[in-house]
């Protein structure tokens, strides 16, 4: 067991050694070279000093705690001895404590009272100065609401209550009662808040109200005092524009009849501007700002000129309604310019009329409006020329009014005389229902004289002495060389420039201006709407379809198409027409006088409806102006010419589909064919039918053209064949012979009559060329000069392909006849050496 015990204890000993050696610390290396020392001595030596130091070490432990215990008693005796001290010191503190705690009892009490007092002299000076406070603003708050009870007050109401809001109230805002003050005064500034929307909105709804009396009495007023309506104050129309005469649109209206109410003359009178100012002084104090309520006022304003402005003309735009519109615009910048003038900066100037990139002004709004309605819309929904007559001239009117305001109106009334394109386009349509009835209902048959009062009545209205064709047919039994329809037409154009030259009143316009444009819509109407009724007349019936379509339907179905009678006086008519159209440029030109004289152009209008043409001439020789609608009509003269020259090619195709030669036949026919005699018999009837009506150079034009046409078909009836006999061409010479015949029996000038013959004279040459065999010599390159002259009008072409036809006969011939004469066989030769002598010229 003790060898258990200690083979531990050694090993314990062995691990602390070898810590010891391992360590770095200096009594690690000490003991480190003891045991590293070979030499037994060292260990011993070591062990004894060891044991020396430990014994020298104990003797002075022992020492010290010797010394310490004496103190210690010493001490203690000390403590014994002091603990009677500490108990009398024990009694004296306890008696001390109780007297402190009984003297600061008395103090706190005293103490308290005197707080007491302190706050009682505090609360009571308080109290004074809070009632000095409040009683002020108790009595600035009585105040108010007594103001605020009465309406015309609101704004010395208002007044306080900023006051007592911003510069009292802050002042008593510790005070339980300033909450209530404020919710009172909360209330009370609401209450004028309302009170200011409602009177304003009262003044808007009487502005509104108010606004058309005011725009249509200053209107009557312009109507009345203005020389450019030509109404007088005192004396108003008391009748109805009379048959042909032209008035204005407005001398029956309500401007013109109605007297002018004074009551209405002064804004200020009609709508309470007062409740106007007050409000802007009441809204201008609640928002703190001098402009604010211009802003609020300017909108407002706008809302309702823009829902003037979407309102317009109406649907239908009816004269009422067109009026209406006007008027309210009126009345709006009538009342703007009184607010602008009062100089309380409400709205300014620049507001109502002054446009920038950032900013309309109502006036250009109100402009810009109007020109698009007037240029894109209106017109289109107007269908009645008296009523574009009326916007006419109450946009005039209008511009006028805005006149006097100071307002600009210099593109309103380029509008104005921009409807004229509107106005003339409805006149257009009126006057080509007109035209149609006036041509359709037309029998077409030249006026007889019956009676002076006849030529009278067509002199009114037609200007027949300076007719070339009607000189000298003035007696009783002539026949005018025109029928009825040329005084209506000539009398409805010139209503038609009465028309414009009414609408052209009251433009502040040159009168070269004018003129031109009078000159150019009367050219136009002879252009298309005149020249189209006629077209439309003289075309077949399958043309006609496609030319009525802006023609009465009835009336286009009910016409028939024209016979060459009717053609004939239908072009003396265009004749007769053209000729009288200087006379209507002399009618034009008094328009001049109309623009230099405004006062009297309805005087003025009224005489040259009913002056005398003559008279026209008389009086305004050296006033006229140039029209084109001459040189128009000149044209349908051709037109009708050429549909009278398709109506005869028509007849004569139906007459010569009756040719049947044989032109294969040996023996020659004594007399012509029937269809000669049925053409020419065809021909003299149409003569003697269009004696009286048809003039020189529409005869020799007509039979001029019927004949070429004849000798077309002739030629047209050689080239279709594949062989001819010299019987068969020479019975084709006699037919040709009978139409000469009938050319040279017509009663025609010299000139004239020679012309007509030569249309058969290329046929003739070279039927002759053939049937006189002077193609032998005619082909030859020895041929003289005389025969060439003689067959000029031969075309080789032509004579290669006849002598052809003649040579196939012959060879035909010669093949089914058993005998050929010798006569035969020479022909025969002499055809075939011209023939090749022809095609050899021909190739070369």
């Amino acid at each position: 067991m003790n060898t258990v015990g200690e083979s531990k204890i050694s090993r314990q000993y062995e691990y602390l050694v070898t810590e010891l050696e391992s360590s770095d610390s200096s009594i690690a290396s000490t003991i480190r070279e003891v045991f590293e020392s070979e030499k037994p001595e060292d260990h011993k030596a070591f062990l004894e000093t060891l044991s020396r130091r430990l014994a020298l070490h104990n003797s002075k432990i022992v020492k010290m705690c010797s010394n310490n215990y004496a103190l210690f008693s010493g001490s203690i005796l000390q403590l014994v001895n002091l603990c009677p001290d500490v108990d009398r010191l024990q009694v004296m503190l306890n008696q001390i404590t109780v007297d402190t705690a009984h003297a600061i009892s008395v103090v706190k009490n005293n103490q308290e009272k005197f707080r007491k007092s302190v706050n009682s002299c505090q609360n009571v000076i308080k109290t004074r100065n809070a009632i000095e406070q409040c009683l002020p603003v108790l009595r600035m708050h009585s105040n108010m609401r007594k103001l605020l009870k009465s309406p015309d007050l609101h704004y010395h109401a208002l007044k306080m209550l900023e006051e007592l809001n911003s510069d009292v109230l802050p002042l008593v805002d510790k005070f339980k009662f300033s909450a209530k003050l404020k919710l009172d005064l909360k209330r009370s500034r609401q209450t004028i808040i309302t009170e200011v929307n409602k009177s304003f909105k009262t003044y808007l709804e009487t502005a509104w109200a108010y606004a058309k009396r005011l725009g249509c009495n200053a209107m009557k007023v312009v109507v009345h005092t203005s020389e450019q309506f030509r109404f007088n104050t005192n004396k108003v129309p008391s009748r109805s524009p009379s048959k042909g005469e032209t008035m204005s649109a407005l001398t029956h209206s309500k401007y013109a009849w109605e007297s002018i109410d004074e009551s209405m003359r002064n804004v200020e009178e009609v709508i309470d501007f007062k409740e106007l100012f007050k409000c802007q002084l009441i809204f201008n104090t609640l928002e703190k700002d001098e402009d604010a309520f211009g802003r609020w006022y300017e909108t407002h304003r706008r809302d309702q000129l823009t829902q003037l402005l979407l309102t317009g003309f109406g649907k239908e735009c009816r004269r009422e309604k067109i009026s209406q519109f006007f008027e309210q615009v009126i009345g709006f910048f009538i009342i703007e310019s009184y607010v602008v003038d009062a100089g309380k900066r409400i709205v300014s100037w620049n507001t109502i009329c002054a446009s920038s990139s950032s900013h309309v002004g109502w006036w250009d709004e109100t402009v810009a409006y109007i020109e698009a309605q007037l240029l894109d819309e209106l017109p289109g929904k107007i269908h009645i020329v008296e009523d574009l007559k009326f916007l006419k001239e109450i946009l005039l009117l209008f511009c006028h009014t805005a006149e006097s305001l100071s307002l600009p109106s210099l593109k309103l009334k380029e509008c104005a005389f921009q409807i004229r394109q509107a106005f003339v386009a409805k006149l257009y349509e009126a006057f080509l229902r007109r035209f149609v009835t006036i041509l359709w209902k037309e029998k077409f048959e030249p006026i007889t004289i019956s009676s002076t009062s006849k030529v009278r009545e067509i002199g009114k209205v037609f200007p027949i002495n300076h007719i070339e064709a009607a000189k000298g047919k003035s007696e009783i039994g002539s026949v005018l060389p025109f029928s009825e329809c040329v005084p209506k037409i000539y009398f409805t154009l010139k209503e038609f420039v009465t028309e414009l030259q009414s609408f052209c009143m009251g433009f502040q316009y040159s009168a070269q201006l004018i003129e031109d444009f009078i000159t150019k819509s009367l050219d136009s109407l002879v252009e298309t709407q005149l020249k189209e009724s006629v077209l439309a007349l003289i075309a077949s019936r399958e043309e006609r379809a496609q030319r009525t379509k802006y023609l009465p339907v009835d009336m286009s179905v009910s016409r028939g198409t024209l016979d060459l009678g009717e053609l004939s006086q239908l072009s003396m008519n265009c004749e007769c027409l053209s000729e009288a159209m200087p006379h209507l440029g002399t009618f034009i030109a008094m328009s001049r006088t109309m623009v230099e004289d405004p006062r009297g152009a309805t005087n003025n209008l009224i005489l040259l409806a009913s002056m005398d043409p003559l008279q026209e001439i008389v009086t305004h020789q050296q006033n006229t102006c140039k029209l084109n609608a001459g040189s128009t009509l000149a044209s349908l003269v051709f037109d009708v010419q050429y549909r009278m020259r398709d109506y005869m090619k028509f007849k004569i195709d139906a007459i010569l589909e009756m040719i049947d030669y044989n032109w294969t036949e040996d023996q020659q026919s004594n007399s012509p064919s029937l269809y000669v005699a049925e053409v020419t018999a065809y021909l003299k009837n149409v003569r003697l039918t269009n004696k009286n009506t048809q003039s020189n150079v529409v005869a020799v034009t007509t039979y001029m053209e019927a004949c070429k046409h004849i000798a077309e078909k002739l030629k047209m009836a050689l080239n279709e064949t594949m062989q001819i006999s010299f019987a068969a061409l020479k019975h084709f010479e006699k037919d040709l012979t009978c139409f000469e015949n009938f050319t040279a029996q017509l009663e025609f000038p010299p000139g004239d009559a020679e012309t007509l013959r030569l249309v058969f004279v290329d046929v003739r040459q070279l039927v002759n060329l053939i049937i006189s065999f002077d193609f032998v010599q005619f082909v030859s390159a020895t041929s003289d000069s005389s025969l060439r002259l003689k067959y000029n009008r031969v075309r080789k072409e032509e004579l290669l392909s006849l002598l052809e036809k003649v040579l196939y006969h012959e060879d035909h011939r010669r093949r089914t006849t058993l005998r050929t004469p010798t006569s035969t066989k020479d022909l025969k030769r002499n055809l075939e050496n011209a023939t090749r002598e022809l095609r050899m010229q021909l190739t070369q």
